[in-house]
């Protein structure tokens, strides 16, 4: 009992030292995911295992009329001619497409601007320009790389940015949709947005306790996070249809154009428009702005949990009360700790149906972690349980009902006083004080332990706890510490074998020259307490009860009654058929005459041992 007390509270102190370092470094990483790039790759990996689609779907609202490698092959090598790039635009014009956008920069002035300049101030055409940024979630501008004057035409030429933003390990996420410098630019989305509808784009703020910020075109909105990012709906990823360029210059027509919203852009590999994303390591950039455009039409919008790190805090938080309680928890609150573990580590996934980002790197690292804390505690503490339980059994019962008191988990209730209906046996050696005072020290040592190894063999073979020895005696029972239906039989079985053991032991004795032993056994049965009883300074698991003095006091009256073997009353009523009644006697400290019995017949020296004890009788209630 004392190895238990004292290491019990040290393996629950290891696990909860475990659950506050793996709370305080799911904090930090909670406030600062991005401390390291390490984190920052981390944090990435997990946003894109949550926004990866399964099936694309089709639209045919947006076309991309892509440079690709086969208009390469046809036209000639980039940059083409400023007149080829003015005939491009102008075959897609003849197609009556609602608005035009660019996704190619043209910085430098170069002959035949002037056509280029007539296609680029069309009220539909919007011509990109790019910034520099410096890193960081609130960048500044560095640079800006614009339109060649020479073919800007003021009031006239729209200018939006196809500036990307990319996270440490290289990957698009996200982007902002309003950069300004002396003048504000829109992002290229928004601004074919804003020219097919006619209306500029407002920025719109809503809620209290959680606020809410969009950036609308008309009824079309996207929802912006913290630092005004737009953070790119991967999910809503949709095919969009492809022309090449080359099948425009060489006059084709495609019906799919008309009043259609067109991208002009390029996929060809030698061009350097192709990114890193969450969906493919190669993706076209121009695909980017046409899926963006995809998702401002159907307002699905991706933003990370506003306040995420206060709701990862408090989660974190709660969940590791509870496990912190882990040792001292009943089955229904370890429940409650499972299930609150499962319903956080999951807790992403809802959030994702409704276009939230939750960081489930924080979360995630407590939850497994601390489950791994509870697992080697509870292996741990099993294991201790186990060496603790073949100490405190290993000297009352065999190993196997140890075992099976291990795998009933039912020790608690086994040491803890209570109530139980047993058998209880006492088996005392005839004669042994004249028999002390002929014996040397030594030969009544070695008579007494090779008698007792019998004696505790046999008891144990027949699955019944060894209590104690006492002098000369032995004291045993059974049905406890696990419940044997049967254990009337089972010690009724032992004292039988117990004569014949003695038996056997004859050659030995006459071996060592020492005299022949006889044994007094008397058996009773009735309810006991049972359990782990004595003083402070001494316990023993042992039983008290009106059956044990008994027993106890008949075995003493073997001479009088004329019998070695003797059983009490309740024995004599529990198995009539097996027992011969002898005439109701006097036993000191029992009021009135009691009904005893004797063996009615003894059974043959190769009578088979009683079956095992059953797995299933240590669930059984005990008898109060």
């Amino acid at each position: 009992m004392s190895n238990t007390a004292q290491s019990s509270p040290r393996l629950a102190r290891l696990h909860r030292l475990a659950i506050g370092l793996l709370l305080l470094a799911s904090l930090y990483l909670a406030w600062q995911p991005n401390a390291s790039s390490l984190l920052q790759h981390l944090t990435g990996l997990s946003y894109d295992l949550l926004i990866t689609p399964s099936a694309p779907a089709d639209d045919s609202r947006i076309t991309i009329v892509d440079i690709d490698d086969q208009s390469l092959q046809s036209i000639g090598r980039w940059p083409w001619s400023r007149p080829t790039l003015a005939q491009l635009l102008s075959q897609i014009q003849q197609h009556q497409p609602a608005v035009i956008g660019l996704d190619f920069l043209l910085p430098e002035a170069g002959p035949g601007d002037q056509l280029l300049k007539q296609q680029l101030a069309a009220s539909n055409v919007i011509t990109p320009i790019t910034y520099g940024l410096s890193p960081g979630p609130s960048p500044l501008v560095q640079n800006r790389i614009g339109l060649s004057p020479s073919l800007n035409t003021p009031d006239k030429t729209q200018l939006a940015h196809i500036t990307p933003s990319y996270d440490g390990d290289g990957s698009i996420r996200k982007l902002y949709p309003i950069i300004c410098q002396n003048s504000c630019s829109h992002t290229l989305a928004l601004a074919m947005l804003e020219t097919l509808i006619q209306q500029p784009a407002q920025r719109i703020s809503q809620g209290q306790w959680l606020p809410d910020s969009q950036l609308c075109a008309g009824p079309y909105c996207l929802k912006l996070d913290k630092n005004d990012a737009l953070w790119i709906p991967y999910q809503n990823w949709k095919n969009v249809h492809h022309i090449s360029a080359a099948s425009l210059l060489r006059g084709e027509r495609h019906p799919g154009l008309q009043g259609s919203m067109v991208l002009l852009g390029t996929s060809a590999v030698g061009l350097g428009d192709n990114v890193t994303t969450p969906l493919s390591p190669d993706t076209p950039g121009v695909r980017i702005h046409a899926n963006l455009l995809a998702s401002w039409f159907d307002s699905i919008a991706w933003q990370p949990l506003p306040h995420s790190a206060l709701v990862s805090s408090l989660l974190l938080t709660g969940w590791a009360l509870l496990a912190w309680r882990w040792p001292i928890q009943q089955r229904t609150g370890q429940a409650i700790t499972l299930l609150t573990a499962a319903a956080i580590i999951l807790l992403p996934l809802p959030l994702a149906r409704y276009g939230y980002w939750f960081n489930p790197l924080a979360t995630g690292l407590l939850i497994s972690t601390g489950l791994l804390s509870i697992a080697s505690y509870q292996a741990l503490h099993s294991h201790q349980q186990r060496r603790w339980l073949h100490q405190m059994f290993g000297h009352y019962v065999p190993p196997e009902v140890v075992e099976q008191l291990v795998r009933s988990k039912q020790e608690n209730r086994a040491l803890a006083p209570h109530r139980a209906r047993v058998t209880v046996l006492f088996a005392d050696i005839q004669g042994f004080t004249s028999l002390s005072e002929k014996l040397s020290p030594e030969q009544l040592a070695d008579m007494t332990n090779r008698l007792f190894t019998e004696l505790t063999d046999e008891i144990h073979q027949h699955q019944g706890t060894l209590d104690k020895y006492m002098g000369d005696a032995v004291m045993a029972f059974w049905g406890a510490p696990l419940h044997q239906p049967d254990h009337a039989q089972r010690a009724l079985n032992c004292a039988l074998r117990l004569e014949q053991r003695l038996h056997s032991l004859t050659p030995w004795l006459q071996a060592h020259n020492l005299p022949p032993l006889k044994l007094s056994i008397a058996l009773e049965t009735g309810d006991v307490t049972v359990g782990n009883l004595g003083s402070r300074q001494r316990r023993a698991y042992t039983v008290l009860g009106r059956c044990i003095n008994l027993a106890a006091h008949l075995q003493s009256m073997h001479k009088e009654i004329g019998h070695n073997l003797l059983f009490g009353p309740e024995l004599c009523r529990t198995l009539p058929g097996q027992i011969q009644l002898l005439p109701a006697a006097h036993i000191r400290g029992i009021s009135g005459p009691q009904q005893i019995g004797t063996a009615m017949q003894q059974p043959p020296a190769d009578t088979k041992k009683p079956h095992p004890v059953h797995t299933d009788a240590a669930h059984e209630t005990t008898r109060s």
